[in-house]
């Protein structure tokens, strides 16, 4: 073999062993990137999982946060104001909503000695139980929230007043003792259906 053949032969052999290189390298170097793309897109994946929990967790606090300071912009509270005048054989009471949200009624009981007040034919309860009361009226005028009505945030609304004859009119204790017989129980909720504190006159003793 001439020394031209013998540098043919390495030459053919030097280029195909650098072209076995190249091309096992492009193979690696695809491998490479074909891992770094996988855990690329895996991290990408778990990233956007954990935006995705995130911005949710997020939304649901804020809409509770809102939620909750919607309620509290609305909250009633309902309690009851007496008015009386002795001299005019006068005595009333009122419901007022001192909250800063209305009021919607679900229940207005009356009681009268500890029984809850029925109706007698066309004589609802209220007015049933005040006729019971044991002193000369020479007006009165009672009033029930019926379930479902509202009253709005400040309202005042009078359920109760009697006026006595002037020509003879009890002692001022007697006319409350009398009252003190009737009881009051208000249930009602906040604009959205929340149930509120129920109002009890019993729960005040002496309410009058």
């Amino acid at each position: 073999m001439t020394g031209t053949e013998l540098l043919d032969l390495v030459s053919t052999n030097l280029m195909a062993l650098f072209g076995f290189a190249a091309s096992n390298s492009i193979a690696l170097l695809s491998l490479l990137v074909a891992v770094f793309v996988w855990r690329q897109s895996r991290a990408d994946a778990k990233l956007a999982k954990e935006t995705a929990e995130f911005t949710r967790r997020t939304t649901e606090e804020a809409a509770q946060f809102a939620k909750e300071t919607a309620v509290m912009s609305v909250k009633p509270h309902l309690s009851l104001n007496t008015n009386r005048s002795p001299p005019k054989g006068i005595y009333e009471a009122s419901i007022q909503n001192n909250g800063i949200g209305p009021a919607l009624i679900k229940s207005f009981t009356v009681y009268i000695d500890g029984q809850e007040a029925t109706a007698t034919g066309h004589v609802r309860p209220f007015e049933n139980a005040v006729l019971q009361l044991e002193f000369a009226i020479n007006r009165y005028y009672t009033s029930t929230p019926v379930e479902g009505a509202g009253l709005s945030a400040g309202a005042v609304e009078k359920i109760f007043s009697i006026e006595l004859h002037r020509d003879n009119l009890p002692l001022t204790a007697a006319v409350l003792t009398q009252i003190q017989r009737l009881a009051l129980r208000i249930e009602y909720t906040d604009l959205y259906g929340n149930v509120m504190p129920t109002y009890d006159s019993r729960d005040n003793g002496e309410w009058f």
